[in-house]
């Protein structure tokens, strides 16, 4: 059985220049997880650092 997930970095992936996350980018992540594919934060920040990004896409 084939399982699928998608791993994102924070810099450059999720956030933009502006440290903001795109309409598109939260729009990607909803229909991932619509069709039940986890979508991970990869980062080597310590997670207290991304909890308002997880907060914001439901992750």
């Amino acid at each position: 059985m084939e399982k699928k997930v998608v791993f994102l970095d924070i810099d450059g992936t999720i956030l933009d220049e502006e440290k903001n996350i795109p309409d598109s980018t939260r729009e990607a992540v909803r229909r991932l997880q619509e069709k039940n594919i986890p979508v991970v934060i990869a980062t080597g920040r310590a997670p207290q650092h991304f909890l308002e990004i997880r907060r914001e896409l439901k992750n």
